[in-house]
């Protein structure tokens, strides 16, 4: 049988840290950024159109360029449906949910300043060459949900901060602040990676409970979905990734963690009870994922 695997690039899941760790391992896989929307495309045949190659993508489904024609379109429904569909097995990086929304609030914070301290000390030529016009309308979403969470009419000069022994209220803060938003959350990032095949309006759909998902229950229990802790690495976890794609993986793999994790200020889950009552009320497919990871 070949070795038909996606690896999905679940964001604030360690997706930079599983690339690190592909290419220090040597084994050789596609990036979804890579695929071009084109039917004689060696990659895009290779994934689609033959059930006898060995593949193994990498990255988010989102970042499978959206086409601009009806053939694009289609090209990229069903390329994302082989990667969901017909894959002969899929790997899921999760967290706990809390602490996948606190490392997307602190990202919020973190680009937002970056953004700001650039302005400060770049011209508009620059900041435009530096900031694709995508990535400057994210910059001004973050700044928008930032000012709201800390009570600011106007940008602060020096950056946004949040005091820490707060931690708990900002994330209630947050969570009400992007669920007003109506363009796409990324904060839901298993829901997005696993649940839909395109870009839709991911808030809209969950309010209105029309969750099209993949079985993950049955297809966990199959074994043609792995999910695995990306704070803990198990034994279990180790075994199963090793065995899957290469057997020095999980080795560079944490090593990559171990190099890049700046988490100074963690907070564990457990402190922050009031928020994960709020959010798991709103979310459960979050838990329905993240309860499955060795």
């Amino acid at each position: 049988m070949p070795r038909q695997l996606f690896f999905m690039h679940t964001p604030k899941c360690g997706g930079s840290s599983v690339e690190a760790a592909l290419q220090n391992s040597g084994v050789n896989y596609i990036n979804t950024k890579n695929i071009n929307l084109d039917s004689k495309d060696n990659w895009y045949k290779r994934i689609v159109e033959n059930n006898t190659y060995d593949w193994l993508v990498f990255g988010h489904t989102s970042d499978i360029r959206n086409g601009h024609d009806v053939e694009s379109q289609n090209l990229r429904e069903l390329l994302i449906n082989r990667l969901h569909n017909s894959s002969k097995s899929i790997i899921l990086p999760a967290r706990h949910p809390v602490q996948l929304m606190r490392s997307w609030m602190h990202y919020n914070k973190t680009r937002a300043n970056i953004y700001i301290e650039n302005q400060l000390v770049n011209s508009e030529e620059e900041l435009a060459r530096i900031y694709s016009p995508i990535e400057k309308k994210k910059m001004t979403e973050y700044i928008k949900t930032m000012k709201k969470i800390c009570g600011s009419n106007s940008i602060p000069r020096e950056g946004f901060s949040l005091d820490p022994r707060d931690e708990e209220q900002n994330l209630i803060k947050y969570l009400k602040v992007i669920m007003q938003y109506k363009y796409l959350i990324p904060a839901y990032s298993h829901t997005l990676q696993l649940f839909y095949n395109k870009r839709y309006d991911i808030i809209d759909i969950i309010r209105s409970s029309k969750l099209l998902r993949l079985d993950i229950n049955s297809q966990v229990i199959s074994k043609r979905i792995i999910v695995y802790d990306v704070e803990k690495y198990t034994n279990a976890c180790k075994e199963h990734l090793n065995d899957m794609i290469s057997k020095e993986f999980t080795k560079y793999l944490i090593l990559a963690r171990e190099n890049v994790s700046n988490d100074k200020t963690r907070i564990e889950t457990n402190s922050l009870k009031r928020f994960e009552r709020i959010y798991r009320a709103k979310f459960i497919c979050e838990y329905d994922i993240y309860k499955h990871a060795l």
